[in-house]
């Protein structure tokens, strides 16, 4: 029911030539919490359309009920997540969604504001989380606005994962664990 997709770049060599490829996975978590791979395949890139052909071939084998999808905020996932599995809610990962942030904030500012945007991750319900957000934003508006606006904008999409029972939160929150397998 839960699952996360990103994809990695290969250099291939195709007609004598070396060339890059997009190399894109699926990890699966049952109820248990067992992860396993269910898909992976081989696209000249990351588009819209090689992303909902992806998707539409894990649910063509059989993927359904699906509870949650996390990912990156890459344009051709979110395209493909509401064509082939619109009931299925998206989890913006937290990780990326931060580097997002730390990277349109002044160096000096980085730690504290990765320590509080941690804070929000880690509250115990929605409405606390929205508290910390609208300090964080109160507090580096002025020195960050370009990452407070992508906070405000962001928001919604990165705690997603607040409707699952507190016990699953880890576990969804981010893509990093399909990261570390394609690594």
């Amino acid at each position: 029911p839960f699952l996360e997709v990103d994809a990695t770049y290969f250099k291939v060599r195709e007609n004598s030539r070396i060339i890059s490829k997009a190399f894109m996975v699926a990890l699966a978590t049952n109820d248990g919490g067992k992860r396993e791979i269910i898909g992976f395949s081989l696209y000249d890139n990351e588009s819209k359309e090689t992303w909902r052909d992806f998707l539409q071939s894990l649910k063509d084998r059989g993927l359904s009920e699906v509870k949650m999808i996390t990912s990156d905020a890459h344009e051709g996932i979110l395209y493909a997540i509401s064509r082939v599995f619109p009931e299925a809610p998206w989890q913006r990962c937290q990780a990326h969604f931060s580097r997002n942030i730390l990277d349109k904030t002044p160096k000096r500012y980085r730690k504290a504001l990765g320590a509080s945007l941690l804070d929000m991750y880690h509250a115990e319900d929605l409405e606390t989380a929205m508290k910390i957000r609208d300090e964080i934003i109160e507090e580096y508006r002025e020195v960050a606005p370009d990452a407070m606006e992508l906070l405000e904008k962001g928001f919604e999409s990165v705690m997603t994962v607040m409707a699952l029972p507190e016990s699953y939160r880890r576990f969804h929150r981010t893509s990093n664990h399909i990261e570390r397998l394609t690594r």
